[in-house]
């Protein structure tokens, strides 16, 4: 699973849960934005010690957070949920789903296998992606 969210941060780690319930043997890959985290805090420390505070029964599944930067404000902005070549476009953070009007949309074939396709390069970790060098910083539970 990959899920792409430019401010992803310790807060929604409350998505991990619905990946444990749904599929406990799911790995999943979250890209952000270095724009968007708190650098002081992004540790496998500081994550896994709120994972504790979500479930203290269970380990979060495989999961590694990437942030991305590039020389502006970083090479991603939408948010999606990808899972093979299937996929969820989402207009808000996971946490205001249902808090807030948003849009939640399937992405039909060949628009999730384009999105998929253009994330792995991320998940891949590539230094040069649409002609922009990208700097990586990763965290894995």
């Amino acid at each position: 699973i990959i899920y792409c969210d430019p401010y992803f941060s310790e807060t929604d780690l409350e998505f991990l849960k619905f990946v444990l319930s749904a599929n406990p043997s799911a790995s999943v890959t979250i890209l952000t934005s270095r724009n968007g985290i708190n650098l002081s805090s992004f540790s496998a420390e500081s994550y896994y010690s709120h994972w504790r505070t979500l479930n203290d029964t269970q380990d979060p599944p495989r999961t590694e957070i990437i942030a991305l930067g590039n020389a502006g404000s970083g090479p991603i902005h939408d948010r999606w949920i990808i899972s093979g070549d299937c996929g969820l476009g989402i207009g808000t953070s996971f946490n205001s789903i249902g808090s807030k009007l948003s849009e939640i949309r399937p992405l039909d074939d060949p628009d999730a296998i384009g999105i998929a396709a253009e994330l792995r390069k991320y998940c891949m970790k590539e230094r040069i992606i649409g002609g922009q060098r990208i700097d990586y910083l990763t965290v894995n539970l």
